[in-house]
């Protein structure tokens, strides 16, 4: 669900979960970074800005 929210607020159209799992993933990779972390990242992000 952040993944896809995330994806909605770049710009991208997104019509399900697989598409932006795989280009989380491939950017992670992509970065050198922990795919966990960066989707954490994301969540923290989306969880903070529907909180304020």
């Amino acid at each position: 669900m952040h993944l896809r929210a995330f994806a909605r607020g770049a710009g991208a159209e997104v019509t399900g979960y697989a598409q932006p799992r795989e280009v989380h993933e491939q950017a992670a990779d992509h970065l050198g970074h922990d795919r966990g972390g960066l989707e954490h990242a994301v969540w923290r992000h989306i969880s903070g800005r529907r909180r304020g």
